[in-house]
């Protein structure tokens, strides 16, 4: 068969209009479950009842509590089964399997839908728990036919009762236009143009551009550098101590664009090593001839050199080395002896934008 009729809501046609049918022209509007089929997508209304919250009971026990909301699941028995509207109408208390002894799982919370016409003889829709398999890493069992997964519950070994520390909200909202989701894993894999989603776990938004979900928005994008607690400094000869010293640095990504500042500021017990000096970054830069421009200060003698950082190629995010000249004009690497000795409150000092990859 190719074209279903008769079409929805035909005038007169009621008697013939099978509940599949029905199911498939309500939900008609709705995102698919993956792309290329006939079924909507499984998820919760967002904003009705409380949305089938899953939190652990008014004293803590061996249970949980499903709040009040209503879902759409879609049939997944059949290719054109289509989606059944669930609801539950107050908070739903159901009880978790007694832990192991010495291994812990990890049990789900699906509300799923039984339907005869496709397998077994029961018509219904119901909140239940599916035990996971003891084990020393557990993992989350699969979830049954025509189900939709509301939640995960860490079952410790010997526990006695679930905390919300041990459950894991795993809903999947519905939604047109902008979806809110938890995760990535909340939505079918890119291959539908024009699609939006709100990830409520980054706060980013991202597009569906057919070949991938890619970042459009990020609100971190507007917060200040945060510091670079990784640096490191190296030299190709004996190794630098920092000593009393001082070394910070400070990134931002931005897509591929990286903001960065660093600043080495000599101490009395600081010394420099041999060699030429190299320095971690955090973000892999896209090549290797990007430079960062900055300064090396002589304190004593109250003198700026102008100095630019090189990055090294390869796929150690690495400056190689800072060149600048010296009093009498001679361009070098800077060193512990370039462009002068260095002593106390002298300062290198690099800051720019770089491309990563």
């Amino acid at each position: 068969m190719a074209v279903i009729n008769p079409p929805g809501w035909l005038q007169n046609a009621g008697a013939t209009h099978t509940a599949e049918q029905m199911r498939n022209f309500v939900y008609a509007s709705e995102d698919v479950l993956t792309v290329g089929s006939l079924l909507p997508k499984s998820g919760v209304a967002l904003g009705k009842g409380d949305s089938l919250l899953v939190t652990q009971t008014g004293s803590p026990s061996m249970a949980v509590i499903v709040k009040s909301g209503t879902a759409e699941i879609a049939g997944t028995e059949s290719s054109k089964q289509g989606a059944y509207g669930v609801m539950n109408d107050a908070d739903f208390t159901i009880s978790i399997t007694a832990a192991h002894a010495t291994l812990p799982r990890i049990d789900i919370i699906v509300f799923k839908v039984e339907d005869s016409q496709y397998s077994g003889s029961n018509n219904t829709s119901s909140l239940v728990v599916v035990d996971g398999t003891p084990a020393g890493s557990p993992s989350a069992p699969s979830p049954p036919a025509n189900s939709t997964t509301i939640a995960q519950i860490a079952v410790g070994a010997a526990v006695s009762s679930i905390v919300n520390a041990n459950i894991t909200d795993k809903r999947t909202f519905l939604g047109h236009g902008i979806f809110p989701v938890v995760s990535s894993g909340d939505l079918p894999a890119a291959g539908i143009d024009g699609r939006y989603r709100d990830r409520t776990d980054t706060n980013v938004l991202e597009r569906d551009s057919s070949a991938a979900w890619e970042k459009i928005a990020d609100p971190t994008v507007f917060t200040i550098l945060t510091n670079y607690a990784g640096i490191a400094w190296t030299s190709t000869g004996t190794a630098p101590a920092l000593g009393n010293g001082t070394l910070v640095a400070a990134s931002k990504q931005v897509g591929k664009l990286v903001f960065y500042i660093l600043r080495l500021t000599w101490g009395s017990t600081t010394t420099g090593g041999t060699g030429t000096w190299q320095f971690t970054v955090p973000f892999l830069p896209s090549t290797g001839n990007q430079m960062l421009p900055g300064y090396v200060r002589d304190n004593s003698a109250a003198v700026v050199h102008p100095s630019v950082a090189h990055f090294g190629s390869g796929s150690n995010p690495v400056i190689t080395s800072v060149q600048c000249h010296n009093a009498s004009g001679v361009v070098g690497v800077v060193t512990a002896t370039h462009p002068f000795t260095w002593a106390v409150s002298d300062v290198l000092y690099v800051a720019g934008t770089y491309e990563s990859i």
